[in-house]
């Protein structure tokens, strides 16, 4: 009877049993993110222990620092520092490789006027410049001795560098190049080629400057300095006065520069970069990152984006989803990364061996077009706030995430591979025409040149062929690479789209990437 009495007891209130059931789900939510911390904390050690030849710690891929370069830093700065600013209207805008109206290749050094780069206001007189050149002289021979033995390492030690933002002040650097590239092009115009080799080195000095710091941002100043350089040697390779031991000694200075065997170690140090930038970020508050990068935004005189620092998508990350995602799913997001770049990585070192931007481009392309996300991909970032932006932080215009989440370096390769190809055209060039002052004319192919002129033939970066060469019956040459769309031509320099103006008067735009020559005075005047 008392068992049947008992069914008859009220049942729980709703009240009572609430507390009850909101203890139960939470010991679900808490024991379900102890089990995604424990299982994804595993698979990144495991991976780790795996991948035990690959280097994840910033203070083996960059080299030790070197605190007595700050004395080269502060003289560097000392020097720019003394440049007229008179100069600022032709340095970085002078430009010695350019085409007249008829799309023919012309020196810039040679014309009535100095030539700039950019669209509007592109005619000044030398009148104007070369009175900045003769007061920046004192300034540009302390630059000079400077980038004779330029330091291969910087001053700040890299852990420093990346957890507190304290980025190196490389305009210095820019300036420096630049002014000794408006220099070269000056002497080429006064007939003055020893001062203007003196500046050429020089130049090619700024390129061999913290040359074994894996930055992006490095390399790539680096890259840009290596086409200022190719932009001046362009013009003063047009020259017929050189001397053979001058001509040595410019390929002495350029043959030295090799960027492209760098390019692995520098994807590897922006993955070990950001693998620290994101265990920084697990371990903080989504504030602190905010803040943190609240500073570098006011650098560039722009505010954090409100996707990501406003609104309730902030509160939201503040509040619930960061805290939640650093303890339960930053190492999964970081494995999936991981498991990213080490691909991409293999891609590039392997298109390093083959010498081959082709497949570079293509293996990179095949990469991120078949990346498929995660499982519940919700619970990652994936894309690192403001980290990942750092390009649209700078300037430029904002975009929707693709497909795949991370980095895109395709660009960047492309103008390293672009800027190294023309340096290969001209050391290519000095060996053909330190090879015509000996011989007495010009060889009938370019192995012909090792290895008196060059350790090696020459090589296209575009597919790792040799370089293309072509002697002509009146002993002209051409010299070409295949170009961006990686097929030969046959020395087509003609633009790859004939719509386009920008085109039109770019030498390097053509369907080869050929080496503009300049026609001589009584051909153009038959035309």
């Amino acid at each position: 009877m008392g068992f049947f009495k008992g069914s008859d007891r009220n049942p729980v209130s709703r009240r009572r049993r609430a507390p009850k059931l909101i203890v139960f789900l939470s010991l679900m939510i808490l024991s379900a993110l102890f089990i995604e911390h424990w299982r994804g904390e595993r698979a990144l050690q495991k991976w780790k222990k795996e991948m035990t030849r690959e280097i994840l710690d910033p203070k083996k891929l960059w080299p030790e620092a070197v605190p007595s370069d700050r004395a080269f830093s502060i003289q560097l700065a000392a020097a720019v520092e003394r440049l007229p600013k008179s100069l600022n209207r032709f340095a970085g805008r002078l430009t010695g490789l350019s085409r007249d109206e008829f799309g023919r290749p012309i020196r810039g050094s040679q014309q009535s006027h100095t030539l700039l780069s950019d669209d509007q206001d592109n005619v000044r007189s030398w009148q104007e410049l070369e009175p900045a050149i003769k007061v920046a002289e004192p300034a540009l021979e302390a630059i000079r001795k400077l980038m004779k033995n330029p330091p291969r390492a910087m001053e700040v030690e890299i852990t420093k560098r990346l957890d507190f933002d304290v980025f190196p002040n490389l305009s210095g650097v820019r300036r420096s190049a630049q002014a000794l590239h408006a220099a070269a092009i000056t002497s080429l115009h006064r007939g003055e080629l020893e001062a203007a080799l003196e500046n050429l080195e020089a130049l090619q000095g700024c390129v061999r400057l913290y040359a074994d710091d894996p930055s992006l941002i490095t390399y790539m100043l680096r890259v840009a300095i290596l086409g200022l350089g190719n932009d001046a040697c362009w013009d003063a390779l047009q020259e017929d006065r050189w001397t053979e031991p001058q001509l040595a000694r410019l390929q002495k200075a350029c043959a030295s520069n090799r960027l492209f065997p760098q390019m692995p170690s520098v994807l590897a140090g922006e993955r070990s970069a950001r693998v620290r930038a994101m265990d920084w970020f697990g371990s903080n508050s989504y504030q602190a990152w905010i803040n943190r990068y609240r500073d570098l935004h006011k650098s560039f005189g722009s505010k954090s984006p409100e996707l990501d620092t406003a609104n309730w998508n902030g509160m939201f990350r503040k509040y619930l989803f960061h805290p939640t995602w650093s303890y339960a799913w930053r190492a999964q997001d970081e494995l999936d990364y991981l498991h990213y770049s080490q691909q991409e990585l293999v891609i590039v070192r392997e298109a390093i061996a083959r010498e081959s931007w082709s497949y570079l481009k293509e293996r990179e392309t095949a990469l991120r077009l078949n990346y498929r996300r995660p499982s519940a991909d919700w619970r990652f970032y994936r894309s690192l706030p403001l980290h990942d932006i750092m390009g649209e932080i700078a300037g430029a215009r904002r975009i929707d995430r693709p497909q795949c989440p991370y980095p895109d370096f395709s660009r960047a390769w492309f103008v390293t591979v672009k800027n190294l190809m023309q340096h290969e055209l001209v050391n290519t060039v000095i060996a053909l025409k330190r090879y015509r002052l000996r011989e007495g004319k010009m060889p009938k192919d370019l192995d012909s040149l090792v290895p008196a002129y060059l350790e090696r033939p020459p090589r296209d970066l575009v597919d790792g062929r040799p370089l293309r060469y072509r002697l002509n019956a009146d002993g002209s040459f051409v010299l070409y690479s295949i170009g961006e769309d990686a097929q030969d031509n046959g020395g087509d320099s003609r633009p790859s789209d004939s719509s386009s103006t920008r085109q039109q008067f770019d030498s390097w735009s053509g369907r080869d990437w050929v080496w503009p020559q300049v026609m001589p005075a009584s051909a153009r005047q038959g035309i």
